[in-house]
């Protein structure tokens, strides 16, 4: 990377360092809404579905943004621009950002990130980590909402179902 060994001046450091910088708590907030971020509970899943509309429904809760209303590449990175902003068909880790609810009231938003809330309907019968042709892999064994047992193969150094 043409990076290494540059020094790359951070143009705000003065600022901060004499704690004179403005953030964004810092500035008037006329007609300001709050955001919430709804984020994942576990630590790798597929998205099944998001459901809103409810949470829609909830009063002053001015707008819900998932993965499909992001413009552009739903990406960002400090170096590699390789971070979703919101997930989009899985989650990768507990806390992986899926939702931003927009609320005139704090109660609303808070309200309405439990109403989007959703998932597989499975439960997870166990888990646990083999080697399979050479390489670690995590073997997850669920439960459907119709009662058959479902396995999966999940790749312990990509995280990628492969089978």
């Amino acid at each position: 990377m043409k990076q290494v060994g540059i020094e790359i001046p951070k143009v705000d450091a003065l600022e901060k360092a004499l704690g004179i910088a403005k953030y964004g708590a810092d500035l008037p907030a006329q007609e300001a809404l709050y955001l919430k971020v709804v984020r994942s509970p576990r630590p790798h899943a597929k998205i099944v579905r998001i459901e809103t509309e409810e949470a829609l429904r909830i009063p002053d809760v001015q707008r819900i943004f998932t993965a499909k209303d992001i413009l552009g590449k739903n990406l960002v990175g400090t170096i590699t621009k390789d971070q979703p902003v919101l997930a989009s068909d899985r989650v990768r880790y507990i806390g992986d950002p899926v939702v931003l609810i927009a609320a005139k009231t704090e109660e609303a938003a808070d309200e309405a990130a439990k109403k989007v809330i959703s998932g597989s309907n499975k439960r997870v019968l166990g888990a646990q980590t083999e080697i399979i042709d050479g390489r670690e892999v995590h073997v997850i064994k669920v439960l459907t909402p119709d009662g058959r047992i479902q396995h999966y193969l999940i790749d312990a150094e990509t995280g990628e179902i492969i089978g």
